[in-house]
């Protein structure tokens, strides 16, 4: 609703339509939506409160950006930068108890795997468990390549990409 509300502000209209797709019943529906000005005039506060606050007052916002956005900020090659000791505290800790935490889970699966013996289906605690074979087919492109060495020039891709590693300075963790 907010989306539709701060576009009919944008654009000064007294009505907007939602269209909806409902692909599981295949069917389309159409939707009026009036304007509602007390709802608009809340928005209109709100981005006022925020720009001032960040763009006038130069500030920048609580909180960090989501994984997602703050990997995809434009880097310059080589450059560097202090990140305070606490922002790096915070990281080597999260990862140190995420690196525990795969470890309990991995020790909790075969756990629950010898549990389950020869069995391929369990219950208990009100849980259902299944551990089934599955399959899925592949192409060997090791040997694909072998025996015909011309698609790997011709099929090659490189793709390039980001990984973040940290470490003590002066040495290797």
């Amino acid at each position: 609703m907010l989306q539709v509300q701060h576009q009919m502000l944008c654009a000064e209209s007294q009505r907007a339509y939602v269209a909806v797709l409902d692909g599981s019943h295949l069917s389309f529906s159409l939707y009026e939506v009036p304007r509602d000005e007390g709802y608009c005039h809340e928005i209109e506060a709100r981005a006022a409160e925020w720009w001032q606050k960040y763009i006038v007052g130069d500030t920048q916002p609580d909180g960090a950006f989501t994984l997602d956005t703050a990997a995809r900020i434009t880097r310059q090659s080589g450059a560097a930068t202090h990140i305070p000791s606490e922002i790096m505290e915070a990281y080597i800790v999260a990862r140190e108890s995420a690196t525990a935490a795969d470890r309990a889970l991995d020790n909790a699966k075969a756990t629950l795997l010898t549990a389950l013996g020869q069995a391929e289906i369990g219950a208990g605690g009100g849980w259902k468990v299944s551990y089934r074979e599955r399959s899925r087919s592949g192409v060997d492109t090791k040997r694909l390549l072998a025996d015909n060495p011309e698609l790997a020039e011709r099929y090659a891709t490189r793709t390039t990409f980001r990984v973040l590693d940290a470490r003590p300075e002066g040495g290797r963790a």
